[in-house]
């Protein structure tokens, strides 16, 4: 084990060359990292409006709690 005085000190990873057979599993895993780190809360469907006003009520609504459920389960 070593110890470094900075986090720019510790080395990155080996660069992977184009063609390896590995760069797939590695890009599968970092979306999987970024899945469990921030997952998309999306409900499938359409949303229809009576009126523009209740549209952009909503998408206002959506844009200060973005991962909110909106009142849906």
């Amino acid at each position: 084990m070593r110890k470094y005085r900075d986090v720019s000190e510790i080395p990155g990873p080996p660069p992977l060359s184009p063609g390896a057979p590995d760069n797939l599993r590695v890009a599968c895993g970092l979306m999987e990292l970024a899945r469990r780190l921030h997952p998309a809360r999306l409900h499938p469907g359409v949303r229809k409006y009576r009126t523009y006003a209740a549209l952009l009520q909503e998408k206002e609504r959506r844009e200060r709690d973005p991962g909110g459920t909106g009142g849906r389960p």
